[in-house]
């Protein structure tokens, strides 16, 4: 598909979180054997059904991928899988999920997005995210609010001492 795209190296398909999820699963044989697969640095999704995720997750043609973001319910352990991803967009649901992961221990950008639930929870693994892993690079917490635990931990800890940059908006 399009190898008039084979150098491409970022793709946005974010916007699509208006079409029904359905859609944009149906669209994941397609981009696994795209002519830029290969080449993609950052992947952008909207709305994908955790089946057409896993398909994507398990194709080694998007090793390469550093930045990865998706409005769908992803299962982050997959994408573990990844050598070379480092920033990763998630939903607060997620990061119970994510903080267990080999993931948690190499993502150094990470946006936490409040949309799909799981505030409790999602505090809880801030903690544990904290104790765990690395300082971040790059922080962004969109309508997400770790918490007044979670700050006061990453004062402690000097957990914040690396960041380069942190956009706190609409919370």
């Amino acid at each position: 598909m399009a190898p008039h795209l084979s150098g491409l190296h970022h793709l946005d398909l974010g916007t699509a979180e208006a079409a029904p999820d359905s859609e944009l699963s149906d669209l994941i044989p397609t981009l696994t054997g795209a002519s830029f697969a290969g080449s993609l640095l950052s992947l952008t999704l909207g709305n994908v059904r955790a089946d057409g995720l896993s398909r994507l997750a398990a194709s080694s043609v998007f090793a390469r991928v550093r930045r990865f973001a998706c409005g769908g319910d992803i299962d982050v352990e997959p994408w573990s899988a990844f050598p070379a991803l480092v920033d990763l967009t998630i939903r607060e649901s997620h990061m119970p999920a994510f903080v267990r992961s080999a993931l948690a221990l190499r993502v150094r950008d990470l946006e936490v997005r409040a949309f799909g639930g799981g505030r409790a929870a999602a505090r809880t693994a801030w903690l544990d995210l904290i104790e765990r892993a690395p300082p971040p690079r790059r922080l962004f917490l969109n309508c997400h609010n770790p918490g007044r635990e979670a700050f006061a931990a990453m004062r402690r800890g000097g957990w914040l001492r690396e960041l380069r940059e942190l956009s706190i908006s609409g919370d």
